[in-house]
This record gives C-alpha cells, sequence and structure tokens, in this order.
C-alpha cells in the first residue's frame, strides 16, 4: 500500500511507466502536486480537465496530455483510457483518481440530481475506471491504482451531504 497522503505525494511509487491522473491542470489543486510527483519520478504523465477547463499549463510544465473529460458521463471511463493509451503511448501503470464533484449542501437542499452527479463523478467514474484498467492490464505486470477519498467515513462533514455519501462509497469500494 501506499501508506498516509505525504508519502504519497513525497515518496511516488517506484512503479515503471505512464500515469493517469483525473482532477489536475489547477495551480493549487492535489491532481495537479501529484501530477508533478509523478513526474519528478519519470513517469510519463496524462491527466484529465473537466469540459471547458484548460490544463495546458500544467501540460506544457511537464510535457504531459491533458485529457478534456465528462466523468459524469457512464462511456468516459474506457474512452479516457483509450485516449490516454493512445496518447502515451501505452496503457498506464499507475491510476490516481482524484477527480471530484463537491456541490455543498445538507438534507433540506440534498436533490436526486445533486445527488446523481456526485455518484456519477465521485464513485461510478473511478469505480469503472478502476475495472476497466485491471481488465485491460497484463498480469504479472507492476500496476497502482489510488483513490482518493477525504475520510467521510470517520465522521460528518457537516453542509457535506452529497461530497461526503459518495466520498465514503469509494472508500468502500476500495476496501473490497
Amino acid at each position: 500500500s501506499f501508506g498516509t497522503m505525504p508519502a504519497v505525494v513525497t515518496h511516488p511509487p517506484r512503479i515503471p511507466g505512464p500515469a493517469l491522473v483525473t482532477g489536475a491542470g489547477r495551480e493549487r489543486e492535489i491532481g495537479t502536486a501529484i501530477c508533478r510527483a509523478l513526474a519528478a519520478a519519470g513517469h510519463p504523465i496524462a491527466f484529465t480537465v473537466a469540459p471547458g477547463a484548460d490544463g495546458s499549463a500544467l501540460a506544457a510544465e511537464l510535457d504531459a496530455a491533458a485529457l478534456e473529460i465528462d466523468l459524469a458521463d457512464p462511456d468516459a471511463p474506457g474512452a479516457l483510457l483509450d485516449a490516454a493509451t493512445e496518447r502515451l503511448g501505452a496503457l498506464p501503470s499507475v491510476l490516481v483518481n482524484n477527480a471530484a464533484v463537491a456541490v455543498g449542501g445538507g438534507y433540506a437542499q440534498l436533490d436526486a440530481a445533486t445527488l446523481d452527479l456526485h455518484y456519477a463523478v465521485n464513485v461510478r467514474a473511478p469505480a469503472l475506471l478502476s475495472c476497466e484498467l485491471a481488465r485491460r492490464h497484463t498480469p504479472g505486470e507492476a500496476g497502482r491504482i489510488v483513490c482518493l477519498t477525504s475520510g467521510q467515513s470517520l465522521g460528518p462533514m457537516l453542509g457535506e451531504l452529497p461530497y461526503a455519501t459518495t466520498k465514503a462509497a469509494l472508500e468502500m469500494f476500495v476496501r473490497q
């Protein structure tokens, strides 16, 4: 296992091959820091940006591929792996599921559309992306899948019901 989060960023995995990070591109963002750490360790990088977002500065800095994709789209995981593999020249050996949607709200504001969006991006996309990468991965070759959560299962996160619920679900996916 990776260990603690600071160790993930300061001591990325020693696994050869390209890395795919979801949710990066902005300057003050966890995904951007992860991309920089992985690039510094020698990994070719592809990262996702949301539709309409600009990842060109980070892409230029790291000689990386910025892939614009809507992770709420049910077909996004397969399409993303296809695009990343094409741009990187190989299937990623490291996947960091970092992207998330976080729209604040408690029980009084929660509705189906908000919950569906959070579920699609925070649970379905990383689960399907992880499973699809595992299916495509060559048995016996080194690889790593990391899913970022925020410890929602440890206690309440007032005013963040859809985010906390879906991140806790992602944590359960990882534990399986």
